[in-house]
C-alpha cells in the first residue's frame, strides 16, 4: 500500500511538474529533483507492472489550454528515451554510423512550409496537439519566411534564448524567470508578437521530418536545412570508435557555447533504418538523448546573501564552503525565491549538494534537512525600507521585493543602464564605480552624471588623477547623442533596442517630437509598429511621475541630441551567411559581433557551407577544419580588419 501511495505522489508531483517547465510558467523543480524522481518513479511503475494514464513517462509535454489556438500536429513531436552512460551510447549505436548533436534547452517547435512559404508554426504541445506561434515565428532567427523547395516541407527544431539576450530581458522582467528556458518558452508562446519582436529568439532545426524518403542520410538533411536558410544544430557524424571521443570534444564546448544546452542527442545516420526502428512508448527509437551525469559535491550552508536589482527584485544567494566542481572553485549557487528556497528546505549549517546544471550554472541539489531555517530580511539590505512580497504572474513563485523608488540599488541599476553601450556609452563607468559614487551621493538624478566631482574623485582609492581624468572625458563625449539612445538609456520597462528605435523612427528621429507623447496623458504610443498596449502603458506609467519628467528635462539639458540615423540593416546585408571562428580582437566577443551582423541584417551560422558569404577567422592562415572548408568551397576567410574594411559602414554606428 505504501509503494502505490508514493507513486500516486510521484506522478501527481511530476505531472505538476511537467506541465508547468513544457508551457514556460516556471520551474516547480529544479532538473536534477525531477530527473531522481522520474527514475524513482518509472522503477515503481515497472515494479507493480502499473502506471496512471497521465504519468509524465507515458505522455510528452503538455496539453494546450483552451485560450489557445490549436494545431494538430501531422507527425507526433515524441520525446527521447535517456542515458547518462558513453558505453549505452556506444552499445546503441552498435555498427552504424550516426549524427551527435547538442540537445538544445528550449522549446521545441514545428514548422509547416507549402509552396515555400512558411503556413504554420507550433509548440510541441502535449506531441499530437500544440499552440499555433506561427505569428511570432517570423521573428525568430533562423527561420526563413520563404525556401527554395516547393513542396511540402516539415521541420522540427528548438527555439531558444542565448545567455547574454537572457541577463538583458529578465532584468526587464524584474528578474522572475529562473533560466533562459523559461523566458524563451514565455516569449515564444506569447499572445502578443511584438514580445518576440523585441527579443532575440533563436531557432536551430534538428530533423526534417518531412518529405521522409527524400534523403538516406541524417547529415544531408540537417545541411539540406541550411542551404535553405535555417539555423542548423550544431552536430558530428559518428562511429562507434569516434563517439566517445567526440563527446569528450563537445563536453569541452559546453562552458563556451553561448545557448543554453542540457546534453546530447543521438540520430541513426540511416534515415531508413531509423524509421524502421518504429516507436516504444512515447520514444522513437531513431535517436537516443545523452543527459551530462552531475558531478555531485556536499558542501556546508553558511549564510544567505540577499542582494536588490535595479527593478527591485531582493535575490537570495546561497553561501556554502568552497568546493572543486567541474574544472572551477565553486562557493555561491542562487537559490532564486522564497519557494524554491521552501522547497529545498534550506537550513543555515546544514548539508547541501552542489552541481552545475547543464555543466555551467552552480545549482543545490539538496539540503540535509527537514524544514526551511533561514532568516528572510524584513528590510532591504540596501536602503532598509520594510521588503514586500509579490507571486509571479502564475502564482507558482513568491519573491521578496524593495518597494522604495529610490532605493540606492534601483539608482545603481539607472545609471548602469544610462551609461551602457547601446545608450550614452560613457566608458570607464563600471558597475563597481557607478556603485561607488551612489554611495558617495553623486549619482542621484541623470543629469548628474555631467555635475561629478572629479576633484574628489581623484583622492579616492583606486583612482587617482588619470583615472579621473578618463571618466571625465569618456562623459564628456557622450554629451553628443541620438533620440533612440537617449530613449534606451531611461531605463523604461519593456522599452528595449528595437522598441526606441522604432519609437524614434516614427518621430523622425527627432526627440523634440516625442514630448507630445510624454507630457499629454491623452496621447499614446500604440501607433508605433512595435509598441503595444502593455509598452505603451509602461512609458505612460513612466512620464506620468513627475519626478521622472523633470529628470529627463534635466538630462536632455546637458545634451546635444542628434537625429537618429535611419539605416536600414535589411537592405544591406540581406541574405549574406557568416561563420565566425577564434578569438577576436576588435569586438569584445563573439556575441557582439553577431550582434553587430544580425542588425545589418545578416545571419550568423555555426559551421561552413556552399551558402556561406565569409568565413571571419583572425588567423587567416590556420589549418583549422573550418578555415580548410572554406578553402575547399572557395568562400573567402575575412580577419576582422578586413570585414570592416570591406563592409566600412559597420563601423559606424557599432563601434
Amino acid at each position: 500500500m505504501e509503494t502505490r501511495n508514493r507513486l500516486i505522489e510521484l506522478t501527481d508531483e511530476l505531472a505538476r511538474a511537467a506541465r508547468a517547465y513544457y508551457s514556460g510558467k516556471g520551474e516547480l523543480m529544479d532538473n536534477y529533483t525531477y530527473d531522481a524522481k522520474y527514475d524513482e518513479l518509472l522503477a515503481l511503475e515497472e515494479e507493480l507492472d502499473f502506471f496512471f494514464p497521465d504519468s509524465p513517462t507515458r505522455y510528452v509535454g503538455y496539453n494546450v489550454s483552451s485560450a489557445s489556438l490549436k494545431v494538430q500536429h501531422e507527425y507526433p513531436a515524441l520525446s527521447l528515451s535517456k542515458t547518462k552512460s558513453r558505453n549505452e551510447l556506444t552499445d546503441w549505436l552498435g555498427d552504424h554510423s550516426g549524427v551527435l548533436s547538442w540537445k538544445l534547452d528550449g522549446l521545441t517547435c514545428q514548422l509547416t512550409y507549402d509552396d515555400g512559404k512558411l503556413v504554420t508554426a507550433a509548440t510541441r504541445g502535449n506531441g499530437m496537439v500544440g499552440e499555433d506561434i506561427t505569428r511570432n515565428a517570423k521573428y525568430f532567427i533562423g527561420v526563413p519566411q520563404t525556401i527554395s523547395d516547393k513542396r511540402h516541407i516539415v521541420v522540427r527544431g528548438e527555439a531558444f534564448m542565448e545567455y547574454a539576450e537572457f541577463d538583458r530581458v529578465n532584468a526587464f522582467y524584474g528578474g522572475k524567470y529562473d533560466n533562459p528556458r523559461n523566458l524563451a518558452s514565455s516569449v515564444v508562446r506569447a499572445r502578443d508578437s511584438r514580445v518576440p519582436a523585441s527579443c532575440k529568439i533563436h531557432f536551430m532545426a534538428f530533423e526534417l521530418v518531412a518529405p521522409a524518403n527524400n534523403y538516406f542520410l541524417a547529415s544531408d538533411a540537417l545541411e539540406s536545412l541550411r542551404v535553405f536558410g535555417f539555423g542548423v544544430v550544431p552536430h558530428q557524424v559518428v562511429s562507434q570508435t569516434s563517439i566517445v571521443s567526440t563527446v569528450a570534444d563537445f563536453e569541452t564546448e559546453v562552458q563556451s557555447t553561448p545557448f543554453p544546452t542540457d546534453g546530447l542527442v543521438l540520430t541513426y545516420n540511416d534515415l531508413a533504418y531509423g524509421r524502421s526502428l518504429g516507436v516504444r512508448g512515447k520514444s522513437p527509437r531513431h535517436s537516443i538523448a545523452f543527459k551530462w551525469a552531475d558531478e555531485t559535491v556536499h558542501s556546508t550552508l553558511h549564510h544567505i546573501e540577499w542582494s536588490c536589482s535595479r527593478t527591485g527584485l531582493i535575490n537570495p544567494v546561497a553561501v556554502f564552503d568552497p568546493v572543486w566542481l567541474e574544472g572551477t572553485t565553486v562557493i555561491k549557487a542562487s537559490v532564486h525565491n522564497l519557494t524554491y528556497m521552501k522547497q529545498k528546505r534550506l537550513s543555515i549549517g546544514a548539508g547541501i549538494g552542489v552541481y552545475k546544471a547543464g555543466k555551467i550554472i552552480p545549482q543545490i541539489a539538496y539540503c540535509d534537512s527537514d524544514h526551511l531555517d533561514v532568516d528572510i530580511p524584513d528590510s532591504c539590505p540596501v536602503c532598509g525600507t520594510k521588503t514586500a512580497r509579490r507571486w509571479n504572474d502564475d502564482n507558482t513563485s513568491e519573491f521578496l521585493y524593495c518597494p522604495n523608488p529610490k532605493c540606492g540599488a534601483k539608482m545603481v541599476g539607472k545609471f548602469e543602464r544610462l551609461c551602457c553601450r547601446d545608450a550614452l556609452n560613457i566608458e570607464g563607468l563600471s558597475s563597481k564605480t557607478i556603485e561607488t559614487f551612489c554611495s558617495h551621493g553623486w549619482l542621484l538624478n541623470y543629469a548628474d552624471i555631467y555635475h561629478l566631482p572629479y576633484d574628489k574623485i581623484e583622492k579616492l582609492d583606486g583612482f587617482g588623477e588619470t583615472s579621473a581624468a578618463n571618466i571625465r572625458n569618456a562623459v564628456e563625449r557622450s554629451r553628443r547623442t541620438t533620440t533612440d539612445r537617449l530613449l534606451y538609456g531611461l531605463g523604461i520597462p519593456y522599452v528595449g533596442r528595437d522598441v526606441a528605435k522604432a519609437i524614434s523612427d516614427y518621430c523622425g528621429g527627432e526627440w523634440s517630437a516625442l514630448w507630445p507623447f510624454f507630457v499629454n496623458s491623452d496621447s499614446s504610443l500604440t501607433c508605433v509598429d512595435g509598441v503595444g498596449p502593455k509598452i505603451a502603458k509602461s512609458i505612460r506609467d513612466f512620464f506620468d511621475y513627475k519626478e521622472n519628467l523633470r529628470y529627463v528635462l534635466d538630462l536632455a539639458g546637458e545634451l546635444t541630441i542628434e537625429v537618429s540615423p535611419g539605416f536600414s540593416g535589411g537592405e544591406t546585408l540581406s541574405g549574406k551567411v557568416f561563420v565566425i571562428t577564434g578569438k577576436l580582437e576588435y569586438f569584445k566577443n563573439r556575441n557582439e559581433l553577431v550582434d553587430v551582423l544580425n542588425r545589418w541584417g545578416a545571419k550568423v551560422a555555426g559551421s561552413v557551407s556552399k551558402n556561406t558569404t565569409a568565413l571571419i577567422n583572425n588567423d587567416v592562415e590556420s589549418e583549422t577544419g573550418k578555415n580548410k572548408k572554406a578553402r575547399e568551397l572557395g568562400i573567402p576567410i575575412l580577419s576582422e580588419a578586413e570585414l570592416l574594411h570591406r563592409y566600412k559602414f559597420l563601423n559606424t554606428e557599432d563601434k
